[in-house]
Formats: structure tokens, C-alpha cells, sequence
């Protein structure tokens, strides 16, 4: 196959499937504007049902406060009729009493006295039964004989009477409900009761209010609370509604929107693509065929120089399934084979001899540290053996002294207990890290709350704290922290972190101990203001025999190893502890991580 047909081939064969994954992607791109735009018609028919609810809400309220009124409660109906005079709400509504039998007691409509109407309502006697507030469909008011709705509330006075106190509003009142600003000027926006009855409806068609909705928009909003659904509306205007059901009054709010608005965006974005598409396709077939013939004759003259650079090249041969290319690749392949294989030897010979150099000079460096460590942990370890020594000795000389009295073998023997407890907490130390660091040490796990581990620690350490007039701080999460593990030994990490704080911090210094509660893990710091960790020390200061340099007023001593048990307990435990410094004299936070046992009850 010639050159230039491998590669038009190869173009088509590109193109095809970016053709396809980009109209599959324009179209769920389509498909997601088109369903933002019915998620914002939705929200907005929330909002309308929303602000509906409030205005029942608020028409409810006040009928509350006129029925405990004292003028309702004595039956004073002039001074009730003159207080609902002056406190009348919105244009559009006023209030009704109604006795048990259904007839007019109050109207503010009309001036008190002025006859009303005796309907004997049943539905009066109905709602005053229910004993529960209650809001209307569609009514046709007894008075003025227009269309109404009736938000109403029984009320039961001491006497034994009965009432029902309403308030009544024009639909009209419903309309100014749905002239929002973020409403555009071609929806239709409509409010209908539970029967499919239209209350309102913007834009305003007085023949529509008060008849019933298409049956196909009335029959979706029974099928649930929220929907969509598309139908031709009594207008015939081709529209996709989007419905909610307000949740006092069970009425339905629907936003129709021109089918077109939804449509036409997606089908004129998918026209500009198609174009893009087209011109696109164009310019790479332009494209491929100049540079397939330019390739060409590129090749025909590095297949005559073939025989000339074979001597000084490295080519790899590679079946490329084209004529020209298989010539070219052929020639020099012949031409530089042997170099090609001499050059590869010795490059991984020199390879290998350099990664060998790199291996053995850290590998030296490493046990240069580790020996010089070594050395210093030993003499560290003499001078600390040594040093309980001496006092035990004087204490033994004046033990042995003539006329030693009670009070001298009291101090005496108070020195020896002392320094011999000193001693066999270096040598219990450095079994515990001899155990723990060859795995000999088995842990008896059970379920426990880790703030009484800590409350066990801190009263181990006080002594040390208090001695150096430390500034203990506790900011414990008041969380049930359980987690699976040995007491004993979570007691040790928290000691010995806080005996590191408190040595390595000059007197009158600041210690936090903080423990943090979190979903799958607890997080235990101890932070404080002494000395620091320096840079090069950080990495390695859970590190066996590694140590910060002692400073004058570090009096407890030790042998540096409980940062290495603290490591090892936590990962007994499944946890990591972390080193945190800002440097040298920034003071330094020691976290403990592990795992948050889950417990219910």
C-alpha cells in the first residue's frame, strides 16, 4: 500500500470514531442543558407553591387570633365585625362566622346589621365537626355569587356553641401570586384545586379561571407530587408543564413552557456542530493528502541515501505494512545492526557498573551511620548505667560507717531504691526494644476507651511536669474514642510521648495533649514549646539509637529509646505516629494515629 493511501486511510480511521464520540457527547450535552432548563422551571414552580402555602399559613394565623379574641368568646359579633374592619388584609379577602347551622353571623364585607343570607350550609356543619382547619376548592360565594376559596377554622366557645370562622378570598388574589419577575412572558402559569379546577392563571384568560384543566395535565398530577409531563393546553400551545402540589391546600401549581424555548437551543446547537464538523473534516483530508505526498518523496530519497549512512546509524526495524517505508527501514537495518548491538551492550554495562557505584556507596553510608550510632547509644548507655553507680556506692560506704543512725539508713537506703529503679527502667527499655523490634512481643487485645489509657499515662507523669513546673493543657474530644488494643501498652506510648515533651522543654514550658475523634480513625497529639526537632533529625528520630542533643537542664536522662517503642507499639496496634517541627527551638507535636473501633450501646 502506498504511502499516501496508508495515511487517508488512517485519517478516515481517526476521524470516524471522534465523529461519533462527539456527537454522542453534543448530545448528552444537549440533553443535560435541556434537563437544567426543567430544573429551573421546577424550582420556580416550588417557589410559586411555596409562597401559596405561606399566604394559607398566614390567612390560617388570623383566624387563629380572631377566634380567641374576647369579642368572639362573648359573642360581642359588632365589636368582632370592627376589629376585622381594622385589621383587613390583602385586597380581595375578607372574613365570615358562620354558626353550626351554616348561617351568616359576620360578614366584613358588608356593614354590621346589613342582612345575610340564611343558607343552612351542611359543609359548615361538616368542617366545624372535623375540628381541624380546613381550605376549599372552588366555591361560589353565597353573598356576591362570584368564584371564591375559603381557608376556615372551627372554633368551640365555652358556652358549648359552635362556629366556623373563614376567611375568603377572590381568585383574583391568587393571580398576583403568579406574576413573578423570573417568570417569562410566554409561560403559562397555572393553579388548580384538587378537583382539576383552575383557580388562576397568568397570562390572565377570565374565561379559562374557574373551568376545568385539560384532563391530561389533571390525570399526570395524580400520579404523584412532582412531575412533568407534555400536552397541548386549552389555548392550543404545544408546551411541557412541570407541576408540584402546595402541601396545605393539596392544590396543583404548573408552569407550561413553549415546546420551541426547550427545542429550538438544542436543535441550533446541534446545526453549529454539524457545521464544525463538516469544516473540520474538510481542512484533515486537505491536510493528509499534501502531507502524504510530501512524505513521499521524502522517502524515495532517504531509500537512495541508504547505503551510505548504514555505517553510522541505529535504526529498528518495525513492520510498518507500507512499500516505501519497508525499503528504507530494510536498507538501514542492514547497514547498522552490528553497531546497533555493540552500543546496546555496552550501554547496559555501563548502566549496570553505575547503579552497582550508587548501591555500594549508600549501602556504605548507611552502616557508617549505623556504626557511629551504635557507638554513641553505647557510650551514651555507660555513662547512664554508670551514673546510678556512684550515689549507690556513697550510700553504701555511709551505710557501712560506724554510728549509722535510723535517719542515715533511712536516706541511704532512699538513694539506693532510686537510682536501682533508674537503672531498671533502662534495662526494661531496652528489653522492650529488643522484643518489640524482633516481634516477640504478643499483645492481649480487647475493646477500650483510650482516654482512660491517657488519664493512667498523665498520672504517671505528673511528677516529671510538675517538677519542671510544666503547663499541662488538655483539649480531649468529649467523643467516645474506643479502639482495639493492649492498655497497658497504650499507656506506655502516651508516657513516654509526654516524658519526651517534658524533658526535652525548658522549665515553666507549655505541653498540649489534644485527641481528636474522627470517622474511621483517632488522632492523639502532644505538642510542645522546647527545643525542637532540627531538619536533618526529623526523618530519623524514631530511628533505633537515634537522639536529640542533651542540654544542661534535661536531668532525667534516658537512652533516646522511646520514640523507637512508641513506633513499634502503634503499628502493633495497626496505627502510624508522625514527627511534626518547624526547626530548632519551634517546639515539636508527636501524633499517634489508630484506627477508631466502631461500638454502638
Amino acid at each position: 500500500m502506498k504511502t499516501r493511501n496508508y495515511l487517508i486511510l488512517m485519517a478516515a480511521l481517526i476521524l470516524l470514531p471522534v465523529i461519533l464520540f462527539a456527537s454522542l457527547g453534543l448530545n448528552m450535552l444537549l440533553l443535560q442543558e435541556r434537563e437544567s432548563r426543567f430544573l429551573a422551571v421546577e424550582e420556580i414552580a416550588r417557589a410559586t407553591a411555596l409562597a401559596i402555602d405561606q399566604e394559607i399559613a398566614q390567612a390560617q394565623g388570623s383566624l387563629n387570633v380572631l377566634a380567641n379574641t374576647p369579642f368572639f368568646k362573648t359573642e360581642d359579633f359588632g365589636s368582632l365585625h370592627a376589629l376585622m374592619a381594622q385589621v383587613k388584609g390583602a385586597q380581595n379577602t375578607w372574613n365570615i362566622v358562620y354558626d353550626y347551622g351554616g348561617n351568616q353571623q359576620v360578614n366584613s364585607v358588608v356593614p354590621f346589621g346589613t342582612p345575610l343570607p340564611a343558607t343552612l350550609n351542611p359543609r359548615v356543619a361538616r368542617l366545624i365537626d372535623s375540628q381541624a382547619p380546613h381550605v376549599s376548592n372552588l366555591l361560589i360565594g353565597e353573598l356576591q355569587q362570584v368564584p371564591i376559596i375559603a381557608a376556615s377554622m372551627p372554633v368551640a366557645l365555652p358556652n358549648g356553641k359552635k362556629y366556623l370562622v373563614s376567611q375568603i378570598f377572590r381568585l383574583d388574589y391568587f393571580n398576583s401570586l403568579l406574576n413573578s419577575p423570573s417568570l417569562s412572558s410566554s409561560w403559562i402559569v397555572g393553579l388548580f384545586d384538587a378537583d382539576g379546577i383552575s383557580l388562576a392563571r397568568t397570562p390572565d384568560r377570565g374565561e379559562m379561571v374557574g373551568k376545568p384543566v385539560r384532563s391530561d395535565l389533571y390525570l399526570a398530577s395524580l400520579q404523584g407530587f412532582s412531575g412533568r409531563t407534555r400536552h397541548i393546553t386549552r389555548d392550543n400551545i404545544a408546551v411541557y408543564s412541570v407541576f408540584t402540589h402546595t402541601v396545605r391546600t393539596g392544590w396543583t401549581v404548573a408552569i407550561g413552557v413553549p415546546e420551541e424555548e426547550i427545542e429550538a437551543p438544542a436543535r441550533r446547537a446541534a446545526w453549529y456542530a454539524a457545521l464544525v464538523m463538516g469544516v473540520m473534516f474538510a481542512m484533515v483530508t486537505f491536510i493528509t493528502l499534501y502531507l502524504a505526498r510530501h512524505l513521499t518523496r521524502s522517502l524515495d530519497h532517504a531509500v537512495d541515501a541508504a547505503g551510505v549512512l548504514g555505517t553510522g546509524g541505529v535504526p529498528v526495524m518495525q513492520p510498518s505494512r507500507v512499500a516505501e517505508v519497508d525499503v528504507l527501514q530494510s536498507a538501514l537495518h542492514q547497514a547498522g545492526a552490528a553497531l546497533s548491538r555493540e552500543n546496546s551492550v555496552r550501554l547496559a554495562l555501563e548502566q549496570e557498573r553505575e547503579s552497582l557505584l550508587r548501591s555500594e556507596k549508600a549501602a556504605r553510608q548507611q552502616a557508617e551511620n549505623q556504626n557511629r550510632a551504635k557507638d554513641e547509644f553505647l557510650a551514651m548507655l555507660g555513662h547512664e548505667l554508670r551514673n546510678p553507680l556512684a550515689p549507690i556506692s556513697t550510700a553504701a560506704q555511709l551505710l557501712k560507717a560506724p554510728g549509722a543512725d535510723s535517719h542515715r539508713v533511712r536516706i541511704c537506703g532512699e538513694i539506693i531504691d532510686r537510682q536501682v529503679t533508674h537503672m531498671t527502667e533502662l534495662v526494661n527499655d531496652l528489653l522492650d526494644v529488643s522484643r518489640v523490634t524482633r516481634g516477640l512481643v504478643a499483645l492481649d487485645m480487647e475493646d477500650l476507651d483510650i482516654q482512660s489509657a491517657i488519664s493512667s499515662a498523665i498520672e504517671q507523669v505528673r511528677p516529671v511536669i510538675d517538677a519542671r513546673r510544666h503547663e499541662l493543657v488538655m483539649q480531649l474530644d468529649p467523643s467516645p474514642a474506643w479502639v482495639h488494643g493492649n492498655c497497658t501498652r497504650l499507656i506506655q506510648v502516651t508516657a513516654n510521648l509526654l516524658n519526651n515533651a517534658a524533658k526535652y522543654t525548658p522549665e515553666g514550658g507549655r505541653i498540649v495533649l489534644s485527641l481528636q475523634v474522627l470517622e474511621t480513625e483517632l488522632r492523639m497529639a502532644v505538642s510542645d514549646n522546647g527545643i525542637g526537632i532540627a531538619p536533618g533529625l526529623l526523618m530519623q528520630v524514631f530511628d533505633l539509637f537515634t537522639q536529640a542533643e542533651r542540654t544542661p537542664d534535661r536531668a532525667q536522662g534516658g537512652l533516646g529509646l522511646g520514640l523507637t517503642l512508641v513506633k513499634s507499639l502503634v503499628a502493633l496496634h495497626g496505627g502510624q505516629v508522625e514527627a511534626h517541627s518547624q526547626g530548632l527551638g519551634q517546639g515539636s507535636t508527636f501524633t499517634v494515629i489508630l484506627p477508631r473501633l466502631q461500638r454502638t450501646g
